[in-house]
């Protein structure tokens, strides 16, 4: 049996001053976003997210739980289980002609 994981699923994303937090399902932090409205951009030099970017990438990082996949992992009884693709079998390897 695997060990619990340490950052639990789902990850949400949660509205902060200034931008964004990306939580897990035990309310932890695990990441913050920051951003400037489109006029604050001028003064705040180049580089800097706007809020919406800000809010796209913690959206995005939220959804890494569900996209992990499995890589030929051994369980308990040492028994390896197939790769996976997100929960989906392989797709069969085409052969050359």
């Amino acid at each position: 049996m695997s060990a619990p994981r340490k950052m639990p699923a789902p990850w949400n994303v949660e509205t902060i001053p200034s931008g964004y937090r990306v939580v897990d399902s035990q309310g932890r932090a695990l990441a913050y976003f920051y951003g400037l409205d489109p006029k604050e951009l001028a003064a705040a030099g180049h580089q800097r997210l706007t809020k919406n970017e800000a809010r796209r990438v913690a959206a995005n990082i939220a959804k890494l739980p569900d996209l992990q996949c499995t890589d030929g992992v051994s369980d308990a009884s040492g028994t390896t289980a197939p790769p996976t693709r997100c929960g989906k079998e392989s797709p069969p390897k085409l052969g050359r002609r």
